[in-house]
């Protein structure tokens, strides 16, 4: 029980006891669009320009709610939902752990995306993992704009064999959150 105690003192100190405003966003609710480009046509573009790869690329949306319980670590937990051009519909639920790289309310960003398939279709065993950086900029006290570039592995499985694709892209969206992180 003492190491727990401990360990609550210490969490404490690091994420209440800074001087002036830091990016404590307290709860928040985080919601985005993205699209990204499939890199096995990239690549096939570049290597021969006749190949016979055919155009693969993502879009989808994202809804987070998450809480930073300290000043420069975020966990958040969501879905999303993701259209894969070969007619491939997903519902996912992620979990994201994000890291901020500045106390200040325009701050960047790394984050990872984990996440199974909730819908059972002709995929099964559907899972998403991203790695992404960003930048984040206030709008007002209690919502901020955002932007990130990440790469993304879709892994599914059609009933003959696990198949991955990797993608880079770009998502937009908004944040809302429950503490102010500047002044007006």
């Amino acid at each position: 029980m003492k190491n727990y105690y401990f360990l609550f003192i210490f969490i404490s100190f690091l994420g209440y006891s800074q001087k002036g405003r830091n990016l404590n966003q307290g709860i928040y609710w985080s919601t985005d669009g993205q699209v990204a480009y499939g890199l096995a046509k990239a690549v096939a573009d570049i290597v021969n320009e006749d190949n016979n790869v055919d155009f693969n690329a993502n879009a989808g949306i994202t809804s987070v709610i998450g809480f930073q319980p300290i000043h420069r670590i975020g966990l958040g937990a969501g879905f999303r939902y993701n259209y894969i051009y070969d007619n491939i519909h997903n519902l996912y639920f992620l979990v994201q752990p994000k890291i901020y790289l500045d106390n200040t309310s325009d701050s960047g960003y790394i984050y990872l995306n984990a996440g199974f398939a909730l819908t059972k279709s002709d995929v099964r065993k559907a899972r998403v993992y991203t790695l992404g950086i960003g930048d984040q900029n206030p709008i007002n006290v209690r919502m901020n704009y955002y932007y990130s570039f990440f790469l993304e592995n879709h892994s599914m499985n059609f009933g003959d064999g696990l198949k991955s694709n990797f993608y880079i892209g770009l998502n937009l969206g908004i944040t809302f959150h429950s503490n102010k992180v500047r002044e007006e």
